[in-house]
């Protein structure tokens, strides 16, 4: 029940933010990008149904490993809410983090920056392939810990369904105090920016607080054009193309490789990486994805 309300929920607040952003595009005179946001609809249709296939199997994982819990800590109790929040944006801080920095995450998450547009519907545009990416398994802590596979998922919803609204080129900066502390728009169009001053920066879901604490935020500025999409990839409108591309990526690389630590580098190494030497490598990083990517 409770599941069934929070995707209805999200599907209202989606529509109604969606019906905003196109009134508001076309007051200030700008074309709605419709024909990426029909992608971004298909692909999350295809994400819907590749979840619903395997949701039950990996449900009775989940199950397993919460059995080694060391404590029981259900959100009946208001703590443990609050608790499990901290706790889950810290956590999805780093997950979100790795899948900018090494490549085998982001073989996945690129998916989502694979819009050439900013809008609410690129909040819907999520890759296929996260179980392949092992991202599961930055929440094995939060299980461990005490909480049930079923509350981390309802958190999990909840965040996503926060960061709907800041997906979107329409709002400006907010009051200071709320920039501060929370993700915004502002600080989300930076995250998907590819320019060189914005590249890896503000990995926040609902708070933007872990970027401050760990050298990751950058501030939106006003004299910067912000663009977006892929590094090495020219716009494309095909789902499968967007979905595998970065997989593909990875296996020429490791094919043509000359060894297995080549081998090994190219798929769970650095995003960007290159042989050479390690400064080689981190400018490697940089000058990859400053042409259109974060």
């Amino acid at each position: 029940m409770v599941s069934n309300l929070v995707i209805y929920a999200a599907l209202l607040i989606f529509v109604t933010l969606v019906m905003c952003e196109i009134h508001f595009t076309r007051k200030q005179n700008r074309t709605y990008p419709w024909a990426e946001s029909l992608v971004s609809v298909s692909m999350m249709v295809c994400m819907y149904v590749v979840f619903n296939l395997k949701r039950s199997s990996f449900s009775t994982f989940y199950e397993s490993v919460h059995a080694y819990r060391l404590l029981t800590l259900p959100i009946s109790e208001p703590l443990n809410v609050i608790v499990l929040f901290f706790a889950f944006e810290f956590v999805y801080y780093w997950m979100h983090r790795w899948g900018h920095e090494y490549r085998w995450f982001w073989a996945s998450h690129s998916v989502h920056h694979s819009s050439f547009s900013m809008s609410y519907f690129t909040s819907v545009r999520l890759s296929l392939t996260g179980f392949i990416s092992l991202n599961f398994l930055f929440f094995f802590p939060l299980y461990l810990i005490g909480f049930s596979p079923q509350s981390v998922a309802l958190m999990y919803s909840a965040n996503l369904v926060y960061q709907g609204w800041v997906h979107t080129d329409t709002i400006p900066r907010l009051h200071p105090w709320f920039e501060y502390v929370f993700n915004t728009p502002s600080h989300h169009r930076v995250h998907h920016a590819t320019n060189q001053e914005y590249l890896d920066k503000n990995y926040g879901g609902v708070l933007i607080v872990f970027d401050r604490w760990f050298g990751t935020f950058k501030e939106e500025q006003s004299d910067i054009v912000i663009q977006y999409g892929l590094a090495g990839k020219q716009r494309s409108l095909n789902p499968f193309r967007l979905f595998f591309q970065e997989w593909i990526a990875i296996i020429g690389d490791v094919v043509k490789a000359k060894n297995w630590t080549e081998r090994w580098h190219f798929a769970f190494g650095r995003t960007g990486w290159k042989p050479g030497s390690e400064v080689a490598n981190r400018m490697g990083i940089h000058e990859e994805k400053s042409d259109v990517a974060s």
